[in-house]
């Protein structure tokens, strides 16, 4: 696929969402209270589903975020604008992990293609930014004290399923082998600061089923064994949609099931573990095993990263 069929492909994906709201998406994490992880925003391309045409590319680094924006000034021509700033950690809403306020700069005078090298000057445009991530893949923005505006990490690589009505969050193909790593996130815990650890495994398509009016879909993770050319399915990821019994309405919630802990000899939890839904994204999750009662262990969270979008052909069919 040459350069212009691709740029015409993401066009094309940019202009076809009109689900949402006008302000962007909303998704929230329905089984998250308690959480003490705070995992970083992904990198990438960044928009409001809504408002296609305009956009951010954000990219984290040991704590600090550096910011593009693409859009248009009074007159409606193109402009880009940088900023960055400290990612700061967010006490006072509990919907919120980590937020970003940062001034606008501008660049102007360089050089165009294929012509000498020009050193640009940079002038600050006058505009600021706040920007706060609810998750991995959500945040809300809003530019010189105005309209906030709810944007997503932008997905164009896998197929997306909008798996609930109830929800807004669309599911990417999770299927491919993924990086799982198990850490204890108690930086207090001083005999657990240094338990890292972790394996490859495979994570299958997703597979839908109902029961008593409650819509589940897995994901089912898979480990190869290399000396016995053995394929053992030993957890999964569960999304459903349980009745709340407080408000009546049917919530979607996404938890880790048996994850093998055997491969981390030293923790014993048969609990499952809390997969945020709106940290499912194309190339990354998260999981975290709540429970204040044991001291050891709450906050151990799992880091996922995907290796590549490998289609399995199971040998044994």
């Amino acid at each position: 696929m040459n350069i212009m069929k691709k740029s015409c492909y993401l066009l094309l994906i940019l202009t076809s969402f009109s689900l949402y709201a006008q302000q962007g998406p909303t998704v929230t994490c329905n089984n998250c209270d308690g959480s003490i992880h705070q995992p970083i925003p992904v990198t990438g391309s960044w928009f409001n589903p809504e408002q296609p045409g305009t956009g951010y590319v954000l990219e984290v680094q040991n704590g600090r975020l550096l910011g593009y924006f693409f859009g248009y000034d009074e007159a409606g021509d193109q402009q880009w604008l940088i900023f960055q700033g400290e990612l700061q950690a967010v006490e006072d809403d509990p919907d919120v992990i980590w937020k970003v306020e940062a001034p606008f700069t501008s660049f102007r005078d360089g050089n165009s293609f294929n012509e000498p090298y020009t050193l640009p000057s940079n002038v600050p445009s006058g505009d600021s930014i706040k920007i706060e991530f609810t998750s991995i893949n959500y945040a809300r923005v809003s530019v010189n004290d105005g309209e906030v505006q709810n944007m997503a990490a932008f997905t164009y690589g896998v197929g997306l399923t909008q798996h609930f009505d109830s929800s807004e969050h669309l599911f990417p193909d999770l299927e491919g082998m993924w990086n799982i790593t198990a850490y204890v996130n108690r930086p207090d815990v001083i005999s657990q600061q240094y338990l890292y650890l972790n394996d490859i495994f495979y994570i299958g398509p997703g597979v839908t089923s109902e029961t008593n009016g409650m819509k589940i879909v897995d994901y089912f993770i898979h480990k190869y064994f290399l000396f016995s050319s053995e394929i053992l399915g030993v957890s999964s990821i569960r999304c459903s949609n349980p009745m709340n019994p407080e408000n009546q309405q049917r919530e979607v919630v996404c938890e880790m099931r048996n994850f093998p802990w055997w491969f981390i000899s030293s923790v014993d939890i048969e609990e499952k573990m809390i997969v945020p839904l709106p940290n499912i994204g194309v190339n990354d999750f998260t999981a975290e095993y709540i429970n204040p009662d044991d001291e050891d262990y709450n906050g151990l969270t799992i880091k996922a990263k995907r290796v590549n979008y490998y289609h399995f052909e199971d040998p044994n069919g």
